[in-house]
């Protein structure tokens, strides 16, 4: 006599309970950091004030979907104050550009970013923390020159890495004639 046996729901609502439990506390670990200083969850979009038109009128025609400036680290300080991150909007190019360093020595930072080269850019920056004439200052001074400076130097960037790529396949294909010629170094044995 054969016996079917169902079993027990107990240990799938557990499950499904456990999951939940942990699924709810990352959740709330991204929510607790995020609302953080230096958080993005703290940072406002002001790039629509019309105070801020230059930016987009002078970054519009930039392969860049993102430039950071005076980004916070671990503890909350700005660092690397003389620079702007920039990246293309493919996700290929990374470029460094220098720009003049005091600003973030009044603790501004900003993040703009753009979802494509078509789109308009989103000045995000922490209103609790960087006051809007220092920001409107640190840009008018930084745009120009990120504007004049972001095509050469992502020209450079995608020209080091064409040459690096060309030079990984050469090693590549080297090595490979290597390992073949090594195969067939060896005489036969009869």
């Amino acid at each position: 006599m054969s016996e079917n046996r169902v079993p027990p729901r107990k240990s799938v609502n557990g499950l499904w309970i456990v999951v939940s439990i942990v699924a709810l506390s990352i959740a709330g670990s991204i929510v607790t950091i995020g609302l953080k200083k230096r958080g993005l969850l703290s940072m406002s979009n002001v790039g629509e004030l019309p105070e801020l038109a230059f930016v987009q009128d002078a970054l519009r025609p930039l392969d860049a979907c993102e430039l950071r400036y005076a980004s916070r680290d671990k503890r909350g300080r700005r660092q690397q104050l003389d620079v702007v991150f920039g990246r293309s909007c493919d996700n290929r190019s990374h470029v460094v550009i220098n720009v003049p360093p005091g600003w973030g020595h009044k603790s501004v930072g900003f993040l703009l970013e753009r979802g494509s080269a078509s789109a308009a850019w989103e000045v995000l920056v922490e209103k609790d923390d960087v006051p809007f004439p220092d920001l409107v200052g640190a840009l008018r001074e930084m745009v120009p020159i990120i504007s004049a400076e972001y095509a050469t130097k992502k020209a450079e960037y995608d020209r080091d890495m064409a040459h690096y790529d060309d030079e990984t396949r050469k090693r590549k294909a080297d090595e490979e004639a290597r390992k073949d010629g090594a195969k067939s170094s060896y005489p036969s044995a009869n």
